[in-house]
């Protein structure tokens, strides 16, 4: 008997006892929902802790606090070149932080205090790190970018919209940092995104470390950083790399290290809320065997009919197994199309009664309930491993049966 053949005979013979199968397939559903939604919750708990270690971070990231063997642990332009000789690194990027004043085209002193991070810009734009919301990347070192909130300064207003900041794009202003004499001309073309975390202020004015040294200004006898970031070309050289630098004598932070001492704890907590998922579906199984063992029975003399014609045992047994995978396959399909309409509605709901229950709301945009594709093929092939395995004893009872007992029934 083929293939097709054989899935032919199963859909007719679920066809008989629509009712029964519909309720074995609902239960089915009903747990393989059960498991999938109590799963995201744990799934959801995870992302959302990823996502705010990850926010305004890139994993491929190494922070490099300062040296251990050194008094005051400043990084210098030797240890710059020596995280640039190490294998797979994308990019070095180094930062000081220094007062400003400004004047704007009228020759009007501003009053208000201006930060400006003096970085190696062509480092800063190969890292990645340097996303525009508007304008474009500095191509000349009298070129800067400013962030999102630049216009903050000028106004008693806090966090004002990046829209006010657009004033500001391709305008040409002098500037001269705190302590120095030099007044130099340099031209907004850019302004950096908002940060993810909304409390984060960005009024910085970011200053290619080539202007300073052009107009002569001093950036100490070995040029001192006081921000170092490393970024790696992939994410698996991460590890490897931080633990190398780690090991030649500087202070680091690796955003990845610490979420995979998470994922350890989280791999647990969803291990636990699956398993109690996999109860609901065993309880299922209850139905499907049962729905099973009466199809045998119910079709003892198709079984008859067929022995006698010469089908195989395994042919037989083939055909039940079929039969419960399907109902199986069919609960999988539902229950996880559910799961995530009630995935939605959880994520829209819980904050609304957390607020009316305990009067607080919930962190802004934490995760209640996320569903990842690996959650449901787990909760697809257990669910179908399951009404597999419910379908073996009856299906190995089915090719037990004697011949002559039944056909004799149709006398």
């Amino acid at each position: 008997m083929k293939w097709k053949d054989k899935l032919k005979f199963v859909r007719q013979n679920v066809k008989k006892n629509r009712m029964r199968t519909f309720m074995t397939v609902l239960a089915t559903a009903m747990s393989c929902a059960f498991l999938i939604i109590i799963a995201s919750v744990g799934f959801g708990v995870q992302k959302t802790v990823v996502d705010e270690l990850t926010a305004d971070a890139l994993v491929t990231e190494i922070d490099i606090h300062s040296r251990i063997d050194s008094d005051f642990g400043q990084i210098t332009l030797a240890d710059i070149q020596y995280f640039e000789s190490l294998d797979h690194v994308k990019a070095v990027t180094r930062s000081n932080f220094t007062g400003l004043t400004m004047e704007d085209d009228d020759d009007t002193t501003s009053d208000a205090s201006i930060f400006g991070e003096i970085t190696a810009m062509e480092a800063l734009k190969q890292s990645g790190k340097l996303e525009l919301a508007y304008g474009k990347y500095p191509e000349k070192e009298n070129e800067v970018v400013v962030g999102a909130h630049f216009s903050d300064v000028f106004s008693e207003r806090a966090f004002r919209n990046i829209e006010d900041t657009q004033q500001w794009l391709d305008k040409t202003i002098n500037i001269m940092v705190t302590g120095e004499s030099t007044t130099m001309e340099v031209k907004i073309v850019g302004i950096i995104e908002e940060p993810k975390k909304e409390w984060v202020s960005s009024e910085q004015i970011v200053i290619d470390e080539l202007l300073l040294l052009n107009h002569g200004v001093s950036l100490g006898d070995s040029q001192q950083y006081d921000n170092v970031k490393v970024y790696m070309d992939h994410v698996k050289y991460v590890e490897e790399t931080n633990k190398a630098i780690s090991e030649a004598g500087y202070f680091t932070y690796a955003v990845i290290s610490e979420i995979e001492q998470f994922s350890s704890f989280f791999f647990i907590f969803q291990a636990g809320l699956i398993f109690v998922g996999v109860i609901a579906i065993i309880i299922a199984s209850i139905g499907i065997y049962n729905t099973m063992t009466m199809a045998v029975t119910e079709r003892i003399q198709d079984i008859g009919i067929m022995k006698a014609i010469g089908s195989h045992p395994s042919t037989i047994r083939q055909l039940f197994l079929i039969e419960s995978a399907y109902i199986g396959f069919i609960g999988a399909i539902i229950g996880t199309s559910v799961s995530y309409l009630l995935s939605k509605m959880v994520n829209v709901a819980m904050p609304v009664l957390l607020e009316l229950a305990i009067e607080r709301q919930p962190p802004e945009d934490f995760i209640f309930s996320y569903i990842p594709l690996s959650l449901v093929i787990i909760a697809v092939t257990i669910c179908i491993g399951i009404a597999i395995i419910s379908g073996i004893r009856p299906a190995m009872r089915a090719t037990r049966v004697d011949v002559l007992k039944a056909l004799r029934r149709d006398i």
